[in-house]
């Protein structure tokens, strides 16, 4: 068969070379609508509202445990993000100008504190956050997409789940609207 190839010369990578051989193109082609994908998704292996929010324990930039239990008593917005995600950047910068700090959580997702630190540093941002390095959370709490954003109650329960950035106006009024 035929074999086609090119490269591809990245900083910090090197070289890439790729092949592709005896291509043929699918003779149709099936296409689903980005939003009804993401639902099935959402609908089949998201976390459920109603359910109790998985417990976590993860070290803060200082060293300190947090926990679920600390928010015991409190309605609350835990977010996951990450460094690596666009809508999370967009959405971090969301959050630190949100003056409820101490009713939300951030996780940042496969992530040293040291570098969760750095980019709060580096970006000025000034909102609670703890990494969760090995990503054992967020496969807890089947995160897919991020930002994902969980709006919890005093008992533990998942009211609303959120994917996707949320202004500044959404998070405060669905957490006031929160019993």
């Amino acid at each position: 068969g035929r074999t086609t190839g090119f490269r591809l010369n990245l900083p910090f990578l090197g070289q890439l070379n790729f092949y592709l051989s005896s291509f043929a193109p699918p003779k149709t082609i099936s296409v689903v609508p980005q939003a009804v994908a993401i639902s099935k998704i959402y609908q089949t292996d998201g976390l459920p509202t109603g359910t109790q929010a998985p417990n976590f324990s993860l070290p803060t930039l200082d060293n300190k445990q947090v926990s679920l239990k600390k928010y015991k008593g409190k309605k609350f917005v835990l977010t996951f993000l990450s460094t690596w995600s666009s809508p999370s950047l967009e959405q971090a910068a969301i959050l630190s100008k949100i003056e409820m700090k101490e009713s939300m959580l951030a996780i940042f997702l496969q992530e040293s504190p040291v570098s969760a630190q750095t980019f709060m540093k580096r970006a000025g941002y000034d909102f609670p956050l703890i990494a969760d390095t090995n990503g054992g959370v967020g496969t807890d709490y089947k995160i897919n997409l991020l930002p994902t954003h969980f709006f919890i109650d005093g008992t533990g329960k998942i009211l609303q789940i959120h994917t996707g950035v949320l202004t500044k106006e959404e998070i405060v009024n669905m957490f006031k609207n929160m019993p």
